[in-house]
């Protein structure tokens, strides 16, 4: 009910009254190093994945596009220290660069296609890959193939922008603040959760600590 409250108060602009909420039930975290509030972040997210065994009920999403491209290598190596994935797989060319993916891999769609059936924001899991034929297990619960030579607006979906998962439903939301957030940001970033949702950020970013992260 506090979040439900917390919510509301995000969406009248009221976000120092909303962080009040979050920080008086130690939904907030603070790190003196931005590498640390990453380090935590990824240590709580996978845990989380340990506890449910459901690697789509969470998601961290960040601001800037490197803290993204971080969160994802770390996300996918904490996936597979902990066996949700099996090998290092196969490398493959994405609009993002060369990235590995292997079978039980979190997969972020980045563009529309009709013909495929996905939208730009679409996540799943990949369920098999032969050569460059992907079957994926989209988190509706449908299943899309495609081939990665052909379509390659994909990467891994440990982690996105805050503006990539605007109209997003996540269950638990892992939140990476930084001094970029304004109001829009944070109302997107922390109404995304039907559970739950956790915000880290560092004196790197904040030197003023939690009362300069809310103004």
């Amino acid at each position: 009910d506090w979040q439900k409250e917390a919510t509301k108060y995000f969406e009248e602009g009221k976000s120092k009254t909303a962080l009040n909420l979050y920080k008086a039930a130690e939904r907030i975290k603070e790190h003196q190093a931005q590498h640390d509030a990453i380090r935590n972040m990824i240590n709580d997210w996978s845990g989380h994945i340990v506890k449910t065994g459901v690697v789509n009920s969470a998601m961290m999403m960040a601001y800037r596009n490197q803290d993204v491209d971080e969160l994802n290598t770390l996300g996918r190596d904490a996936m597979r220290s902990i066996g949700f994935i099996k090998r290092r797989g196969d490398s493959f060319e994405t609009v993002k660069g060369i990235k590995d993916f292997a079978e039980g891999d979190r997969i972020l769609f980045l563009k529309n296609d009709r013909f495929m059936g996905v939208h730009n924001g679409n996540r799943g899991t990949v369920e098999k890959i032969s050569g460059n034929d992907f079957l994926v297990r989209m988190d509706n619960k449908e299943k899309i193939a495609f081939d990665a030579s052909q379509y390659q607006h994909f990467n891994h979906g440990y982690a996105a922008t805050v503006h990539k998962l605007q109209g997003a439903t996540i269950k638990h939301s892992f939140v990476l603040a930084d001094s970029y957030f304004d109001q829009h940001s944070i109302l997107t970033a922390m109404s995304r959760h039907t559970d739950d949702a956790r915000l880290y950020y560092s004196l790197e970013r904040f030197q003023g600590g939690f009362q300069e992260l809310r103004r």
